[in-house]
């Protein structure tokens, strides 16, 4: 009845392709000092990165559906350090990460969808997340430069 030979692809073997949205993902080459800012910075907020991931693997772990609400506050130190704040001056409830990351939503929404709706891993979501502070970097730099 088929001419042509069929191969069906248990689920398990099926590749996993990446959501439409991705493939437009802008690529553009990084500044020095953007390169400088993000390693300072990645170096700087080790700790900040090592409780977030902490709280959304421990969510997955018990299977929290409300991840986001659960590690929100971990969201906003991260942000908090990335933007180069003193811990006085932080303000949890103000949502600043959400606030502050206007300018730069197509990247903040892409680490979101990573992070906290696929429960992917730190290290898949990393580059999501790089690019959102490179974005912001670009966007206003003397807010995100520390010299």
């Amino acid at each position: 009845m088929n001419r042509y030979p069929q191969e069906h692809i248990s689920p398990e073997k099926e590749p996993i392709k990446p959501h439409v949205a991705e493939y437009f993902v802008d690529t553009v080459l990084p500044t020095d000092d953007e390169v400088r800012y993000l390693g300072n910075a990645w170096n700087y907020c080790g700790y900040f990165h090592k409780e977030l991931k902490d709280c959304v693997e421990d969510g997955v772990v018990k299977g929290d559906e409300y991840l986001y609400k659960k590690c929100k506050n971990k969201v906003e130190e991260l942000h908090h350090c990335y933007s180069w704040r003193e811990p006085t001056e932080q303000d949890l409830s103000s949502n600043a990460f959400v606030k502050e990351t206007q300018k730069c939503i197509y990247p903040r929404e892409l680490f979101l969808k990573c992070y906290f709706r696929q429960a992917e891993s730190w290290e898949n979501c990393h580059q999501a997340w790089t690019n959102l502070y490179s974005c912001q970097f670009r966007k206003n730099p003397k807010l995100y430069t520390i010299f």
